[in-house]
């Protein structure tokens, strides 16, 4: 693994590569926004037996340059500072994988530079932030139980119970009645880090071919 610093425009951007010998390439996109590339150091090394590999931290995320407060900065900021990146790299196109937020980002980006990109992979994906809400609230079910707070289960289990399709409406009942609650901040962390720290050995993984067709069957067993 080689870790270094690139400059795209004004921002420093972290970045990690891994089998830079081998010809096609994976990037990781991470999730949060704002978890990092720490994590699938794994992953990526598995990886790396046969593709090569850039991992980074995402632009105002741990070892990147920050975003500014009264900067303009969102996801399609975002997708055009890392396709300059692939352009800085002398990457002519790659495969995606996207984590949690990062397969939302990873979404945008294919659609919007089709031709760069080779494949999407999706690990635990949130295409819905109501959706990832209910998953994180079923997730927090047994450490409630743990500590024995009936005020933490009850909330998860009503928010899981909870059918409104707005979206923003779920997810800011979990963040502002049901994070408070969780006294160790590493079990939200936890859930975060559930996905990509398996074993990628017996992981399956779908993907989206530049059609855009979903197709429901593995793509890659390592």
């Amino acid at each position: 693994m080689n870790p270094e610093y690139i400059e795209i425009d004004i921002k420093k951007i972290y970045i990690e590569q891994y089998g830079k010998e081998n010809k096609r390439t994976i990037v990781i996109f991470h999730g949060g926004p704002g978890a990092s590339c720490q994590g699938f150091e794994n992953i990526a090394a598995v990886l790396s037996e046969k593709y090569h590999v850039v991992s980074f931290d995402q632009c105002g995320v741990s070892r990147s340059d920050a975003i500014l407060e009264d900067e303009p900065f969102g996801m399609k900021e975002h997708i055009k500072l890392i396709d300059k990146m692939r352009e800085l790299l002398n990457i002519s196109s790659w495969t995606i994988l996207g984590h949690s937020y990062g397969g939302t980002l990873a979404c945008l980006y294919s659609y919007t530079y089709p031709q760069k990109t080779d494949v999407v992979l999706y690990i635990g994906p949130m295409f819905s932030t109501g959706m990832s809400a209910r998953a994180q609230a079923a997730y927090l079910i047994p450490y409630f139980k743990r500590i024995n707070s009936e005020e933490g289960l009850n909330r998860c289990i009503e928010l899981i119970n909870n059918k409104s399709e707005n979206n923003q409406e779920v997810h800011d009942y979990f963040r502002t009645l049901v994070v408070p609650l969780v006294k160790d901040y590493r079990e939200i962390v936890g859930f975060h880090k559930t996905v990509p720290s398996l074993n990628l050995k017996t992981a399956v993984i779908f993907h989206i071919s530049k059609n855009r067709k979903h197709l429901q069957k593995p793509l890659l067993r390592i």
